[in-house]
């Protein structure tokens, strides 16, 4: 047993993504999931202010208010490098070498234990 609906869904039109600024509306937004929204109405302006993310938004048409979010954001951890034989079985990797040019360096490798 189905339950019909009345009428028809109504299409959000949204802007194209541009970067948060403090005249967006973030009072709506919420997407279920704590995590997200906490980053978006507390860390978000931190972090792009810093230079550590950038944060695009996506508003209801022709509004400030922000419908959807992404994060670019930088490692923070600086990891030691692997022993230069876990390199070069790497090296052929697809994810190691996707999106790499030709001319990309070597990557520094640490001595073997």
């Amino acid at each position: 047993m189905s339950a019909k609906t009345p009428g028809k869904a109504k299409t959000l039109e949204l802007s194209a993504p541009q970067r948060l600024d403090e005249q967006h509306d973030l009072s709506n937004f919420d997407c279920a999931e704590n995590s997200i929204n906490e980053y978006l109405f507390n860390k978000a302006h931190k972090a792009q202010a810093a230079k550590h993310a950038v944060v695009h938004v996506v508003c209801l048409k022709d509004t400030q208010k922000v419908m959807g979010y992404c994060t670019v954001s930088i490692l923070a951890k600086q990891w030691d490098p692997p022993p230069c034989q876990s390199i070069h079985s790497m090296k052929d990797s697809p994810i190691f070498t996707r999106d790499m040019p030709a001319s990309f360096p070597a990557p520094a490798c640490r001595s073997s234990p």
